[in-house]
């Protein structure tokens, strides 16, 4: 090739590098763990859609400690995004609610937002990644 063509497509593709999207990490901090039994859970969501049927795009799960716990979802596209977390007391994987529906066992949102009548909405724990990431703490109560 000649010199002159690939100076011009390096130059071409100079230019354009910056419009793709590049990969960014969610690192998040779980705290307020009272007792050192159970398993932490998080889910991510990239939609309000998602967020809203329970959808989630990603999850991990963690031996929950007092010190905290951290995770981290990593190479996700720049978007917006939210999390929701809980504290798994009694070792069987879900979030155990009143006969109301009231959740019995510590839990959590992005933003640490608290829903009144019912979890918050996409809006109030919403959060951005763009490539360089984002770092949440995350309170259970």
């Amino acid at each position: 090739m000649k010199p002159a063509l690939i100076f011009f497509l390096s130059l071409v593709a100079s230019v354009f590098a910056p419009l793709t999207a590049s990969a960014g990490d969610v690192r998040v901090r779980f705290i307020g763990i009272e007792q050192e039994i159970g398993k932490v859970y998080a889910a991510l969501f990239d939609s309000a859609a998602a967020h809203e049927a329970g959808e989630r795009m990603a999850g991990q799960d963690a031996i929950a400690v007092k010190a905290g716990v951290e995770m981290v979802f990593a190479d996700l596209p720049p978007g917006t995004y939210s999390m929701r977390a809980f504290h798994d007391l009694n070792g069987n994987g879900e979030l155990d609610r009143s006969f109301v529906g009231k959740p019995k066992e510590p839990y959590g949102f992005s933003r640490n937002a608290r829903g009144r009548f019912g979890p918050p909405s996409f809006d109030e724990v919403s959060f951005e990644l763009n490539e360089e990431g984002a770092t949440l703490e995350v309170r259970l109560h």
